[in-house]
């Protein structure tokens, strides 16, 4: 059985690497909180240019009026 000391210092590592990932996981929020605003910011005012820097390469994008947009491309399918 671990001594009282062992045991402390098991949950002071638990409760530090606790408090660790709750502190990344606000920076990673934050950062993606900020992406979000600036491609809303870039869709809302038609800046391609930023959204492409913003989006993967691999991004698909379907709008209403059946066009498929791919990195920068532009291709129409129809529904037969």
């Amino acid at each position: 059985k671990p001594s009282s000391n062992e045991e402390v210092n098991y949950h002071r590592s638990i409760n530090l690497s606790c408090a660790c990932l709750y502190a990344q996981n606000q920076v990673i929020e934050a950062e993606i909180g900020k992406l979000e605003q600036i491609e809303v910011k870039a869709l809302l005012s038609r800046n391609t240019t930023t959204l492409l820097k913003l989006w993967d390469r691999n991004f698909i994008v379907n709008s209403p009026e059946n066009v498929i947009v791919l990195a920068g491309k532009t291709a129409t399918f129809y529904h037969t």
